[in-house]
């Protein structure tokens, strides 16, 4: 089955990888949510296996298959949303619940690894210096790397996003491997996803 999923290795079934649902959302949550929100759900879980489609489509004869359309639930289960809230952030390693997450654990932690003078400052110029030594010398475009990592959206205009933007880098030297960037921005970033783009 063709699931559709943006990162290739997040298809591979029952090896602990990805796993798809649909979510169904009722009332003001359905109008809340925006595209890469951090979301936790409590919902309930509905397995319907009459609903599956196999019938055939017009999208079988462009190569798109109807697969996509009804998907079994064994395969991509259905989960109607009784709860939803918005995470503010993402990160596997830090978990997040107000109980977890108070205001005085993170004083606590800011003050016992940045509280010295000038460790915010010293943890800058060493991610700078390792994203310009994969960027073939160009501190510049470390610096505007390294604002894009740390940019998080903080609200809308009408369909714009404000804080977060995209980036271009421009004329990469032909003898330097884009791979060794992604694995320079993997030990800052808790994942990443380097994705070839055809021209």
């Amino acid at each position: 089955f063709g699931l559709n999923f943006p990162l290739p290795w997040e298809a591979q079934h029952g090896r602990g990888a990805s796993m798809p649902c649909i979510v169904k959302l009722y009332d003001s949550d359905a109008e809340s949510l925006r595209l890469c929100d951090s979301i936790e759900i409590l919902g309930v879980l509905c397995i319907n296996p009459e609903l599956t489609n196999f019938q055939a489509s017009h999208l079988d004869e462009i190569g798109l298959g109807s697969d996509a359309r009804q998907p079994s639930s064994a395969l991509v289960p259905r989960i109607h949303a009784i709860h939803v809230r918005k995470l503010p952030f993402y990160h596997p390693l830090l978990p997040f619940s107000p109980d977890w997450l108070s205001e005085a654990r993170l004083v606590s932690v800011y003050q016992r690894n940045l509280g010295a003078p000038e460790a915010v400052a010293a943890a800058r110029n060493a991610a700078i210096e390792q994203l310009t030594r994969h960027l073939s010398g160009d501190a510049l475009a470390a610096e505007y790397l390294l604002m894009l990592l740390v940019s998080r959206c903080f609200g809308f205009h009408g369909n714009q996003s404000l804080g977060s933007w995209p980036l271009n880098i421009t004329n990469w030297p032909s003898d330097v491997p884009v791979t060794s960037l992604g694995d320079a921005v993997s030990e800052l970033v808790p994942r990443l996803a380097c994705l070839e783009v055809s021209t």
